[in-house]
């Protein structure tokens, strides 16, 4: 009587187990713990957090996801994959109480597109001191004598050779230039008789093709330049015009800074130049030198002057 009083209340309970709907696994149900390799590491030192999953719903870790409550901490590098079901961060202890982290949460999307979220618990890490296990006592030595990190001779020899460049090129412009004024001195031929010379000879050519008329301003700007130099004793070759005007003393002298500008405007600025107005330069050129070439004169070789 009974077994079958038993194999009925066996059956009964298979089918009301049958008739039961099976309740759905939580998201959350999986779980997930949080762990650090050190539990009290020292004060500016890296300890690595990890996350252990348990079984997701769709079986692995998905490639986005996102890990929240890290707001506030200092991570060396994105949260990495570490296997199938883990999840490794490197954190810097910079902090010299001790302090909670987490819970966190891992945030992912699932295969349907829905938000899905797993949460760890919290954990306490609690930093060592630098100072031994009495801070109280340590005595503090200021920082000397501390060696250069890294290969600091590479930054001294590139100095050296930066300065030793600007030496090489200050030195090669000295000597061009004490060079160029010696020639100057030693030249056997008058500085106003060369400049006459030389402006005669731009008065022969035509300078008719075009880009002649540049040419012909930069050796006439030059001519008129070198002789000023050897007249007033400043270096007018390297002067601008603006330098030149501020220099100029006498006022003869004055008389080339209208020919020097317009020689600028057709060099720098593409001002057109007509014949008439070459042909008027070389005159006042030409004058000027005549009037000023005394200077250059001693009472034993003065010659009555040529017209211009």
């Amino acid at each position: 009587m009974q077994r079958p009083i038993f194999r009925g209340l066996c059956v009964l309970t298979l089918l009301a187990a049958l008739a039961c709907p099976v309740p759905a696994v939580a998201e959350n149900a999986a779980g997930m713990t949080l762990s650090v390799d050190r539990a009290a590491p020292a004060i500016g030192s890296v300890v690595t957090l990890t996350l252990r999953l348990g079984l997701l719903p769709e079986g692995r870790l998905p490639k986005a996801f996102q890990v929240t409550g890290l707001e506030g901490f200092t991570l060396l590098e994105p949260p990495r994959k570490s296997g199938s079901d883990q999840v490794e961060m490197r954190l810097l202890v910079d902090r010299l109480e001790p302090f909670s982290v987490g819970p966190l949460g891992l945030v992912w999307q699932g295969a349907d597109g829905t938000p899905r979220t797993l949460t760890s618990q919290a954990l306490t890490l609690s930093p060592a001191s630098n100072l031994g296990d009495r801070p109280e006592e340590a005595e503090l030595k200021p920082i000397e004598d501390i060696d250069p990190v890294g290969r600091a001779w590479i930054k001294w020899l590139l100095r050296l050779a930066l300065a030793a460049a600007f030496l090489l090129l200050a030195g090669a412009a000295v000597w061009y230039l004490v060079r160029r004024r010696r020639a100057a001195l030693l030249s056997s031929e008058p500085p106003h008789v060369r400049a006459r010379r030389e402006l005669m000879a731009l008065k022969a050519r035509e300078f008719l093709e075009p880009g002649q008329v540049k040419a012909f301003y930069f050796r006439f700007s030059e001519v008129l330049r070198l002789y000023l130099e050897a007249l007033r004793g400043f270096p007018a070759a390297e002067y601008t015009t603006p330098e030149i005007a501020a220099a100029l003393t006498d006022d003869r002298d004055r008389a080339l800074l209208p020919l020097l500008r317009h020689a600028d405007l057709v060099k720098f600025a593409d001002l057109a130049a007509t014949p008439a107005q070459k042909e008027e330069a070389l005159a006042l050129a030409l004058a000027y030198v005549q009037a000023t070439g005394e200077a250059f004169e001693t009472p034993a070789s003065q010659t009555p002057r040529e017209e211009a």
